[in-house]
Parts: structure tokens; sequence; C-alpha cells
């Protein structure tokens, strides 16, 4: 994968973010992005993302009912790390639970399905294949 060149407005500490996350993407250490397997396309000279194809997280029926707490309000990386011991998955809660503004739609007392951690590596690894 070459490197991606990007514009920022941010601060400098945002910068050297970005380029850490994405050193961590091209290094291929565990880290579960959303968007790993989503293709990059060139538009007008620029990269981005293409279209996200969200894996088939199984729902067997038995998995854990969680209801959002007053910390977890617009926090969807702490109930991640809650369940799973990183933020990184995030995303496949929200996912599954049709969340798409966890910022705007995860209040207090949301009830949550919480997907096992065994089935979003299945899933993932049904996309790699």
């Amino acid at each position: 994968m070459g490197e991606i060149s990007q514009t920022f407005t941010g601060s400098p500490g945002a910068e050297k973010a970005v380029q850490e996350s994405d050193t961590r993407f091209v290094l291929g250490e565990r880290y579960e992005s959303r968007f790993k397997l989503t293709e990059f396309l060139l538009d007008n000279g620029r990269e981005r993302y293409g279209l996200w194809e969200p894996p088939d997280i199984r729902l067997l029926g038995n998995e854990f009912r969680h209801v959002t707490t007053v910390e977890q309000e617009s926090r969807p990386d702490l109930v991640s790390f809650d369940f799973y011991d990183t933020v990184e998955l995030w995303w496949a809660i929200m996912f599954v639970n049709d969340v798409l503004f966890p910022l705007r739609d995860l209040v207090a007392g949301t009830p949550l399905i919480i997907p096992f951690r065994e089935e979003i590596d299945r899933a993932l690894q049904r996309v790699r294949e």
C-alpha cells in the first residue's frame, strides 16, 4: 500500500494522531478499522475511501443486552471498551443496533445488543476471503 497524502486543517497534534493511525493501518497491527478492507479510490487526483461494505455480523439470539449508562452517552468507544477491552469495535455495536449517529442517538437508557467478539472476528474474516 502506498503512502496517502492528506491535507490537514487541524492542529499539529491532530496531524500526528492521523499519521500514527495510518501507520498502524499500514503495518497491519491488531487494529480492526471498519474501513480496513474498503477500497481506496482516486477522485480528481485525491485518494478517498470507496463505499463501505459492512461485514455480516451474525446474531445468535443469546447476546448480552446492555442499557447505555450516563457515562456512555454519546461515547460508543466506552461501550466497546467495557465489553471488548478495546475502543476500536464501537462501530460493530452501533451497526448491529442500527445506531447511525451515536453522538446524537446514543443516550442514557438506549438498549443495545452486544455481539459476541468471536462473531465480529468471523465476519471480518469472511470479508477478507
